[in-house]
């Protein structure tokens, strides 16, 4: 499929936004909004992995302001997933007070949405590190056929997880599998799209705090596989 960018010389060294202007992203993209809002429709309420643990997780933040633990007996306070860091069901708790005495399981769903936001937000970084490595890959192009070729591998990497059922049941369900999913993108996103020809102090703290968030959201943030800024990957260890 040919390209319908632009392409000029400065693209191999800053093809951040390219998805902006092109259509086959945005409709995968609306596809994928399609999808989460079927699976959000289609998934009985409480019937996502272990999303009524989740949800308690957020009732006890809001109405009991602490965290949850495990009981002696080694059931869980209130019903509420005790094994997670709190920054996804933080996130959750400004939304879950406001929607709460929406009608029926309003409630829900508007949480739901939330997850399906932040599976959206990873997709046009996801097109930024594909287009990047296609970059890489070869020499700086030069030809509008180069480009084009970068751009249907940005297209593809978008479909090939915008498109994925597991990804729109996450973005469908409450999970914090959505906020690790955004955490990670953008982790890779700033090593090797934002600042992979000037990494700093500056980069680094922010790569720290993107990480952080992520570790925050779930621990399993820690034993994603390693991307070095020249687009290597090692297996965790």
């Amino acid at each position: 499929m040919a390209s319908s960018l632009s392409f000029n010389s400065s693209t191999h060294n800053d093809a951040r936004g390219l998805w902006r202007r092109d259509r086959v992203f945005w409709m995968i993209f609306a596809l994928a909004v399609v999808l989460g809002l079927a699976y959000n429709a289609a998934v009985m309420i409480g019937f996502g992995p272990d999303e009524l643990r989740h949800m308690a997780y957020v009732r006890l933040l809001l109405d009991e302001h602490r965290f949850p633990l495990q009981l002696p007996n080694g059931s869980e306070y209130g019903g509420a997933h005790s094994y997670h860091p709190p920054a996804y069901y933080l996130l959750l708790v400004p939304f879950y007070a406001l929607g709460r005495g929406l009608p029926g399981e309003g409630v829900w769903h508007l949480l739901r949405f939330v997850s399906l936001g932040l599976c959206l937000a990873a997709l046009p970084m996801i097109y930024d590190i594909a287009w990047r490595a296609g970059t890489i890959a070869r020499t700086e192009p030069r030809t509008e056929e180069d480009a084009s070729a970068r751009t249907n591998i940005a297209r593809f990497a978008v479909a090939g997880v915008a498109l994925l059922p597991i990804w729109g049941m996450t973005g469908g369900i409450i999970n914090n599998d959505s906020a690790l999913l955004l955490s990670v993108v953008a982790f890779v996103w700033l090593l090797f799209v934002r600042f992979a020809d000037e990494l700093s102090w500056k980069s680094a703290a922010l790569l720290g705090l993107v990480f952080g968030l992520g570790a925050l959201s779930k621990a399993t943030m820690y034993s994603e596989p390693k991307v070095d800024s020249s687009g290597r990957i090692f297996p965790s260890e």
